[in-house]
């Protein structure tokens, strides 16, 4: 009988968390619906890295909710795409190719894929047309120093993130300081794009 209670409980507490999530998605695209704008909601797909953070990702079937998020997004007119794997690289090759005019995400990510207008937040929830935008322009201007793709790339190796610890003792500011005032970060990704292109061994340049 114990067994049985805590199996009902454990059901329970699932069910009440699957119902949150989908409450809180009801929400935000509830909000997305005052904004003057065609919605594409994209997922991550099985290709995505299965490791992040330092932690196992399941990448071999889709999460257990994902049908029912399709479900809602596209019963409240809004499309749907599962990217082959990270969401917003898939998000990044359709800002580039002109099919989607922003993206909008929480995740810095998609600036270092090469992202060309990211609303990063609503400003306000009373005026959905009131956003922050950031594109090469706000980055040429920052006030840190100016900034381009590969330069973002270096800043995400020197301070780490999902797939990588970086360098102990490197924040931002410091970071985006050698990123912007060397040529460090075109240079590492020169070799690099060589390398992908190629299909060599890193080349000697990585070890100056």
């Amino acid at each position: 009988m114990a067994t049985k209670k805590k199996g009902e409980t454990i059901n329970s507490w699932t069910w009440i968390g699957c119902e949150t999530e989908l409450a809180c998605l009801r929400k935000s695209l509830e909000q997305l619906l005052t904004v003057p704008a065609i919605v594409v909601v994209v997922f991550d797909g099985p290709q995505r890295p299965k490791i992040k953070r330092g932690k196992q990702v399941q990448t071999s079937c889709p999460y257990q909710l994902e049908p029912a998020f399709h479900e809602i997004i596209e019963a409240m007119g809004f499309y749907c795409e599962t990217g082959p794997g990270e969401a917003e690289a898939h998000l990044v090759m359709l800002n580039q190719s002109g099919a989607v005019d922003y993206i909008f995400t929480s995740d810095n990510d998609a600036l270092v894929f090469g992202a060309k207008n990211v609303i990063r937040l609503l400003r306000d929830n009373n005026n959905c047309d009131h956003v922050e935008v950031y594109n090469d322009a706000a980055l040429l201007g920052h006030p840190y120093g100016p900034l381009m793709r590969d330069g973002l790339v270096l800043i995400a190796m020197l301070c780490g993130g999902d797939y990588a610890d970086g360098i102990k003792g490197f924040g931002v500011r410091s970071a985006w300081r050698v990123a912007s005032k060397s040529t460090l970060a075109t240079d590492l990704c020169n070799i690099i794009y060589r390398r992908s292109h190629l299909g060599v061994d890193v080349p000697a340049e990585l070890y100056h």
